[in-house]
């Protein structure tokens, strides 16, 4: 994991360094609650899931008008799991993600369209009868999204941002879409 995220961070740090464009550039730091809905394929075994909440953390670097790099950190609290309407599952983890954010517009209110790919680790507990396991694997994820940005100053603004998350690898199988509302400010 902490390669992983050293590559995303290098990644991000080259983005900025090689911007033709590091004259527009803004660096922005936010933070969101995030209303978690479940795509989560759990054959016919009967397994049904609840919405999760969650947060996100996110570090952009706006290249230009209309180009921002972002690196998005989501933790997920937990969808629980029920057979027969028995709690008995969880799933919950993170995930990080380098994402590009693509403005169509300026002003105060900017729509926004993203693409964005990177890792996502899932712990997968078990709390049944007198059944307890807790299994974590990693896998890859990629996502797209939509979300708008509206500013109340210069360097302040809120958004609201839909996403899915497509689930890769270990990990397969276990999609999801956040629904955020958040702050973010501008350097």
């Amino acid at each position: 994991m902490k390669k992983c995220f050293e590559n995303l961070l290098l990644s991000f740090c080259v983005i900025c360094v090689l911007s033709p464009c590091c004259a527009m550039a803004k660096v922005s730091i936010g933070v969101g609650g995030s209303n978690l809905h479940e795509n989560i394929d759990t054959g016919s075994n009967g397994i049904d899931f609840d919405e999760s909440v969650g947060f996100n953390v996110k570090l952009g670097y706006r290249i230009s008008d209309s180009l921002e790099a972002e690196i998005d950190y989501l933790y997920i609290d937990g969808f629980d799991g029920s057979v027969a309407g028995i709690e008995a599952f969880e799933l919950d983890g993170y995930a990080i993600t380098a994402n590009a954010k693509w403005y169509p517009s300026e002003g105060k209110v900017q729509p926004y369209c993203l693409v964005g790919a990177g890792v996502a680790d899932l712990t997968a507990s078990v709390d049944f009868q007198d059944i307890q396991n807790s299994e974590s694997d990693w896998g890859a994820v990629f996502r797209a999204g939509a979300g708008v940005d509206a500013y109340v100053s210069e360097s302040v603004l809120f958004f609201g941002e839909i996403s899915y998350y497509l689930t890769c690898g270990d990990i397969d199988d276990n999609d999801f879409m956040p629904m955020t509302l958040g702050v973010k400010r501008l350097f």
